[in-house]
């Protein structure tokens, strides 16, 4: 018999005053794309707070004037049913097969079946399965909150180093392993017995146990405590050479950084006294004008009155005297031969003036010269200078920090290694010294703990989904017990770049899909991702460039081809081939004036 399973319908955020912001979806394959921040990522958290989660969708200016959130699920066995719920939170309303409404729980109960978490529960045939919390024996009730992270994966989540099984917290270990057995075999834990002896100190193992397990996860490589110590010293004695490095280069830097400096303000110097050089040159040669012209003045007086000594007497032109009257005994105030005479030393003073003025001058002329050599000596000097700080030291300088600050980031990453070691290691022997002391017996058995064989039908799952999707280098998949994770072709899911750790982690969620769907085991048959290809968007220098490959497409068309019984949403700014078919495409434009705006109807006014 065919197990139960349900997909999604319709989600709706409903208004009083604003259009309400409807997004359907079909059986099979749906992709939501388009540009950032119109609302992909918090369609998935409305998703997950519409199947019970606890956290509200994020208060973003489009939802204002929303109250209300519904959720229109199809399952095989109560057909619609129609989910509405606060958008603050709170319980739900559910309307089944048409009739009255009924009030669910957000809060799971076990024992009640009035809360959405068991109503989801028996729609995929899991109610009242038992799940151990630790090994002696304490168990709870399954909740579908349980199974969400199978479900539903956020961007935040899709990228994550850790398992895609377990969450990071110490105490939920227990629990998120048996969730992943219960799905991989369809077995709860209803049969397991803990251990009922010395129980705090069994438990103080287990504890102990898992400590360990979690502290060998954190470990990026398999090394040895002593290894890991030669790699410190080596390390510490490269840092110190590389500090040497960096302080010779700064030294240098800074030398040529005060020449240049130096020469730059000679330079400034010789070109503030280019300009009064200049001034000088400009005033003088006006004055050497005006000798010039005092000297053609004096020259054209004093040849005037040796003329005038020539001539018949006649009245005289200064005075007016007859020439009878005219007394050349006594000077008087037209004495032509004193007026001569003035003028001739007058023009003796004005050319020795006029030639030491010229001396200045050459001089002047011959700093200028000098001035004007030193300013191109200095521009070329520090030409030289800048290109050698810019293109030689800078650049080296940069480059020896850059080795600098990967040591430190080795050493730090190799120190964080002894660390774990040193705490793994004094586990060990606490655990040792509990059992050598008799305090403890061995730990019991994991009650149910998942087969080889079962891991590697579903490791095998996501070998055939990653060839299928032409991951980069795909090859033998196996499933790692100590970290609970994945190996692709002898690397650890978790060492990839966030990118190919996103379409890993896609690879898992949708092999276990298939896994159930294939074994009839308890599924809903709904897998929605968050940005499985973000590769493509943030590529990680230390991934291989996906952008070039046909990934992308082979994705897409794999999961277009998975059929109607089962449905997935993908959300992502990548879009899909145009030419995909089967599919339920939307986009969300960004834009006001295209296609659909986003999830919500853009604003009025909005660009």
């Amino acid at each position: 018999m065919t197990k139960p399973r349900f997909q999604l319908r319709k989600l709706c955020f409903n208004s009083a005053t604003n259009s309400p912001a409807i997004l359907e979806f079909m059986p099979g394959l749906n992709v939501i794309h388009g540009a950032s921040n119109t609302g992909k990522s918090f369609t998935v958290e409305t998703m997950d707070f519409m199947l019970g989660g606890s956290t509200p969708p994020k208060d973003i200016p489009e939802r204002v004037g929303y109250d209300k959130v519904s959720l229109d699920i199809w399952s095989s066995k109560d057909g619609d049913t129609l989910l509405e719920r606060s958008i603050d939170g709170g319980d739900f309303l559910a309307t089944i097969k048409g009739e009255e409404a009924i009030t669910l729980s957000a809060k799971h109960s076990s024992k009640r079946e009035d809360n959405l978490s068991s109503y989801l529960l028996g729609l995929m045939d899991l109610s009242n399965r038992q799940i151990k919390l630790n090994a002696d024996g304490k168990k709870r009730g399954a909740s579908f909150r349980d199974l969400v992270d199978f479900l539903i994966v956020p961007e935040e989540t899709i990228t994550k180093t850790r398992s895609p099984v377990l969450s990071g917290e110490y105490t939920t270990v227990t629990t998120e392993k048996s969730i992943f057995k219960l799905l991989l075999t369809g077995i709860d834990d209803s049969s397991f017995v803990g251990a009922t002896k010395k129980k705090a100190d069994t438990v103080s193992i287990q504890l102990i146990d898992q400590l360990i397990s979690e502290f060998r996860s954190d470990l990026i490589e398999a090394a040895s405590y002593e290894d890991v110590q030669d790699q410190l010293l080596k390390l510490e004695s490269s840092i110190s050479d590389q500090n040497q490095a960096v302080d010779s280069v700064q030294e240098d830097l800074q030398e040529a950084l005060q020449s240049r400096n130096e020469l730059s303000e000679k330079r400034e110097a010789a070109l503030a006294r280019l300009d009064e050089v200049d001034g000088f040159l400009e005033r003088f040669g006006l004055l050497g004008k005006h000798y010039s012209n005092d000297l053609l003045r004096l020259e054209a007086i004093k040849e005037s009155g040796v003329l005038l000594g020539f001539l018949e007497s006649k009245d005289c032109p200064l005075c007016g005297a007859k020439p009878e009257n005219q007394n050349h005994e006594h000077s008087c105030d037209g004495d032509i031969k004193a007026v001569v005479d003035a003028a001739t030393a007058e023009i003796t003073k004005i050319l020795q003036l006029k030639n030491e003025l010229g001396k200045t001058v050459d001089e002047l002329r011959d700093e200028h010269k000098s001035l004007r050599q030193a300013v191109a000596g200095y521009e070329l000097e520090f030409t030289n200078l800048q290109k050698k700080v810019s293109q030689t030291l800078a650049p080296e300088l940069a480059e020896n920090k850059n080795k600098f600050s990967d040591l430190i980031k080795k050493h730090y990453e190799v120190s964080r290694t002894k660390e774990i070691l040193e705490k793994i290691a004094a586990l060990e022997a606490k655990k040792s010294q509990y059992r050598k002391d008799g305090k403890a017996s061995e730990a019991v058995a994991d009650g149910g703990s998942l087969s080889k064989a079962v891991l590697g039908d579903f490791s095998r799952k996501i070998e055939d989904i990653l060839q299928a999707w032409g991951f980069p280098g795909a090859g033998r998949v196996y499933f790692d017990e100590t970290k609970f994770d994945i190996v692709v072709s002898d690397k650890p899911r978790g060492s990839h770049g966030k990118g190919l750790r996103a379409i890993t982690h896609a690879a898992f969620n949708i092999a276990l899909l298939e896994f159930c769907m294939e074994k009839d085991l308890p599924h809903p048959g709904i897998v929605v991702l968050d940005s499985p290809l973000l590769a493509y968007r943030e590529p990680d220098p230390g991934d291989q460039d996906v952008h070039e490959t046909d990934l992308k497409d082979k994705f897409y068309t794999y999961l277009s081809k998975l059929g109607t019984d089962v449905q997935i949403v993908i959300a992502e700014n990548v879009p899909p081939p145009e030419a995909l078919e089967n599919a339920n495409i939307v986009c969300f434009t960004g834009n006001p004036d295209l296609g659909r705006f986003g999830l919500f109807p853009a604003a009025k006014g909005a660009s």
